[in-house]
């Protein structure tokens, strides 16, 4: 598997694309795009830690499924790169792009809602499958 879609493509979504591996079958980056009703924002995410952060966020949120206190967040090591979930009866996760270099800085955001179940569960499992391979 070389992508993960979060949400509904077409619509509100953000989908995460592996691109290439290391030698010691770690990946440092990951190209996320951001896709909102009439714009798509795309960028190469770096991270050091081969996402185990990443999957530890969405298993934490497919895990307690049935609901939680708070927010829950995962920020990439640069900051370009942030999810908040929060649960309401479905999952609400707010997802944030950010470019910081370059002449004209931009942010895309956006809220998407899935299904506790297995809309959570599904969006888990994606991600974990694309990472395989990956060290913690």
């Amino acid at each position: 598997m070389q992508e993960a879609t979060v949400g509904h493509q077409g619509k509100l979504s953000f989908r995460v694309e592996r691109t290439f591996s290391n030698p010691d079958l770690t990946i440092d980056d990951l190209i996320v795009t951001a896709e909102l009703p009439g714009l798509r924002a795309g960028k190469r995410v770096w991270d050091f830690d081969g996402w185990s952060g990443l999957l530890s966020f969405f298993d934490e949120l497919a895990h307690n499924w049935r609901g939680w206190h708070g927010e829950k967040t995962f920020d990439s090591i640069e900051g370009d790169l942030r999810l908040t979930a929060k649960h309401d009866g479905h999952v609400r996760i707010a997802f944030e792009l950010r470019e910081f270099a370059g002449a004209t800085p931009w942010r895309a955001q956006g809220e998407l809602a899935l299904d506790p179940g297995e809309e959570l569960t599904a969006a888990a499992e994606s991600l974990r499958d694309l990472l395989a391979g990956t060290k913690p």
